[in-house]
């Protein structure tokens, strides 16, 4: 991290066991002499377990699927708050021709082999008053990419665009008040199972955790009260040498919460018989309940007790804020 002293973060990972994998990327801030031009590099080789549904819903059969991934970024910040870039990136994702005749929605290609180009634009507004877990500001990003450049049925050709809006307010003293609308939509174009969104993982419904859905296009919807049980502290640890190392914060927050969200397929993609194929707000899923998130330097943790619109309970712990 910061090797060059301009903010540079390289990376390597890997993994091994049930979904072994290798990567190593790189990102700077600066580039071409300018703080204001960055520039960033992916590799990426992965064996994945198959996580989508196929043929009947709640099915998951049982394959591997071998990815490869290599993509650059370009990024100018335009103002303070304000960033905009692109992306370019080659992928390929095979499956062998077993799988393939059993699930046929596993790959695009008639011999299991998906090769194609992506391209992406974004553009980022953030201005919040605390990243790790904030209670004023604005957040949005919107992102459009083309996925494969083919119109032929048989290769990937399909675009996807989203829009991630977060407001956070203070009300009253110190209790403040979040808001978040996550939409990602697809272009209605044949996406194979590597290609699939899902609510469960990175986005959840809490009430639903341990529900996965997996679709073509997802609409999530969140609001949260937050109220500081322990403000937001900082304390310097003077016998910690380093300067930076040695400025540690740490804060204890309540939470109340409402989530809501739903994910539905394309009509020409191969997919479960009986799945959603439009957008309907009778089919959200519902969660609410209440939680603690605790900050300490670079790290949060939550606990949450929710429930969803059946009245099933369940507890959530993450390493991670809810947005």
């Amino acid at each position: 991290r910061n090797f060059s002293g301009h903010g540079d973060l390289i990376s390597a990972s890997f993994g091994v066991g049930f979904d072994p994998f290798v990567g190593l990327s790189y990102n700077t801030p600066y580039v071409l002499g300018s703080n204001r031009t960055g520039f960033g590099f992916l590799f990426e080789h992965r064996t994945l377990r198959n996580l989508a549904d196929v043929g009947t819903i709640g099915v998951v059969p049982n394959y591997n699927q071998t990815s490869f991934n290599i993509g650059v970024s370009f990024s100018q910040r335009l103002t303070v708050f304000e960033l905009i870039g692109c992306s370019f990136d080659y992928n390929s994702v095979t499956v062998n021709e077993r799988t393939l005749a059993a699930y046929p929605s596993s790959a695009t290609s008639p011999d299991g082999k998906d090769r194609f180009l992506s391209a992406g634009l974004f553009y980022r507004y953030q201005q919040l008053d605390f990243i790790l877990f904030p209670m004023e500001g604005f957040f949005l990003n919107a992102t459009v990419s083309q996925n494969g450049f083919s119109g032929a049925s048989d290769e990937i050709g399909f675009t996807r665009g989203t829009l991630d809006v977060r407001f956070y307010k203070k009300l009253i003293g110190d209790l403040a008040v979040g808001f978040r609308n996550y939409s990602l939509v697809s272009s209605n174009r044949p996406i194979p199972n590597h290609q699939r969104l899902f609510i469960g993982f990175t986005t959840q419904i809490r009430g639903y955790t341990s529900t996965i859905l997996n679709g073509d296009n997802i609409q999530f919807n969140s609001a949260e009260l937050r109220y500081p049980i322990i403000k937001l502290k900082i304390v310097r640890l003077k016998f910690i040498p380093i300067e930076r190392l040695s400025i540690f914060h740490y804060g204890l927050f309540a939470t109340a919460f409402l989530d809501g969200g739903t994910i539905w397929y394309n009509s020409h993609s191969p997919a479960p018989v009986g799945r959603l194929t439009q957008f309907n707000f009778s089919d959200y899923k519902y969660g609410y309940g209440a939680g603690l998130v605790f900050v300490a330097s670079r790290w949060t943790a939550r606990f949450d007790v929710a429930f969803n619109q059946r009245g099933t309970a369940e507890l959530v712990f993450e390493k991670s804020v809810s947005f």
